[in-house]
C-alpha cells in the first residue's frame, strides 16, 4: 500500500505502545533497538514508535523518548535503521503529556492548556501555560518533525488523542481559556491545527 510517498509492504500496522526501554534521559537504549527490529522481522509493515516528546516538560513515563535536541537524533536513527532493515517502515510519534506530564518524572510542574489537572495525577498541580510557551511549543512540534528527517524516518504521528495536549486545547473541559487558544471551537483547534503548520512548515 502507498500512503503519500511512502511504499509500504503490507498493511499491518504497528501502533506505539510504551515500553519503558529507553534510557532515563530519553535516549534510545540498545534494548529499545532489538524490541524494534524484532517487529520489523516479524513482518509488520508500518511501524509506529512509543510516545517521543517535543520537549522536557511533555514526558509522562521514565524512559520516554525524547527530539528536543539534536544529540537525540543519533539514538533515534539506530530505530530507523533496524526497522528499514527488517523491511519495515518507521513513522515516529510526537507526544506532549500536558496536565499528565508528571514532575516526578520530569522534575518540573506540568502546564496545561488552562492550569487543569487529572484525578490519575492528584499530587501534581498544572499552571497555566503561557502564550509564548505555546508558540514555542508549536515551534518545538515543528523542530522535532524536523529532526526525525535527519534520523530518517518515514513520517511523523502527532498524538492528538488519550487526553494529552492536543486534547487539551480542544477539551472545553480542560480549555477555559479567553484569548485565541480558548472559548470557540474554532479557537479551541488553533493549537492542534497550529502544531500540524509548523510540521508542515519545517519538514516538509
Amino acid at each position: 500500500i502507498r500512503i503519500g510517498n511512502i511504499l509500504i509492504r503490507n498493511r499491518m500496522v504497528m501502533p506505539a505502545m510504551g515500553t519503558n526501554h529507553n534510557y532515563a534521559d530519553g535516549i534510545v537504549s540498545d534494548s529499545s533497538v532489538a524490541y524494534y527490529s524484532a517487529r520489523a522481522e516479524g513482518g509488520v509493515g508500518l511501524i509506529i514508535t512509543e510516545v517521543c516528546t517535543p520537549e522536557p516538560r511533555g514526558r509522562c513515563i521514565p524512559g520516554q523518548l525524547e527530539l528536543s535536541g539534536n544529540k537525540y537524533v543519533p539514538g533515534l536513527a539506530r530505530l530507523v535503521t533496524a526497522a528499514h532493515s527488517g523491511g519495515a517502515r518507521i513513522a515516529l510519534q510526537l507526544a506532549h503529556a500536558g496536565c499528565f506530564a508528571s514532575e516526578s518524572v520530569t522534575g518540573m510542574q506540568p502546564y496545561s492548556p488552562s492550569g487543569i489537572g487529572t484525578l490519575i495525577l492528584p499530587d501534581d498541580k498544572p499552571r497555566e501555560i503561557t502564550i509564548e510557551e505555546i508558540h514555542k511549543l508549536i515551534e518545538a512540534y515543528g523542530l522535532a518533525a524536523q529532526r526525525a528527517i535527519l534520523a530518517g524516518f518515514d513520517a511523523v504521528e502527532v498524538h492528538g488523542g488519550h487526553g494529552y495536549m492536543p486534547c487539551q486545547f480542544l477539551s472545553g473541559y480542560t480549555n477555559r481559556r479567553t484569548d485565541e487558544y480558548g472559548g470557540s471551537l474554532e479557537n479551541r483547534a488553533r493549537f492542534p491545527l497550529d502544531v500540524i503548520r509548523s510540521i508542515k512548515e519545517l519538514a516538509g
